[in-house]
């Protein structure tokens, strides 16, 4: 989580921050949480959602998801490919020695240019549906409660 935001802390907003967007937050919740939360990379996604909805037991599944090393080596793939052009850096390489070995593959040298194959591709598209899955799959009943509750009401 990023540090404390003026007028958020962990479950409650300041009565201005709300009255600076007319008391409806219903389209604005990303943008106040996208000042508490880091949404770069799976951890700070899952730790957006686990704040929300405080069911720890049922949202295990979805953080067991976000937490597997295909999504967090493709976390990594991701950062290197934005941030550097797809080319390792020494960080890339330490961050990612553990997934190498677990996935077989050569380890990265720092000024490797970063490529991935179709099998590595299918490994991380699988990762990733596993893991929206997860994620909506715990999010359905919540959101089709939401939408019973007339505005203003909840």
């Amino acid at each position: 989580a990023k540090a404390n935001t003026p007028g958020l802390d962990q479950k409650n907003f300041d009565v201005n921050m709300i009255a600076k967007h007319g008391f409806d937050l219903r389209d604005k919740m990303g943008s106040l949480l996208a000042a508490k939360f880091d949404f770069s990379g799976p951890t700070g996604i899952a730790e957006a959602y686990a704040s929300i909805f405080p069911e720890p037991a049922r949202f295990e599944k979805v953080h067991e998801a976000f937490k597997s090393n295909a999504i967090r080596f493709l976390e990594q793939i991701r950062h290197i490919s934005i941030h550097r052009a797809g080319i390792a850096d020494e960080a890339f390489c330490k961050n990612t020695e553990k997934f190498c070995k677990e996935f077989s593959l050569p380890s990265y040298r720092p000024d490797q240019e970063i490529s991935v194959d179709g099998e590595q591709l299918e490994k991380f598209t699988n990762a990733s549906i596993k893991a929206a899955c997860a994620l909506l799959a715990f999010l359905d009943p919540r959101l089709a409660e939401l939408e019973k509750t007339p505005p203003g009401t909840t």
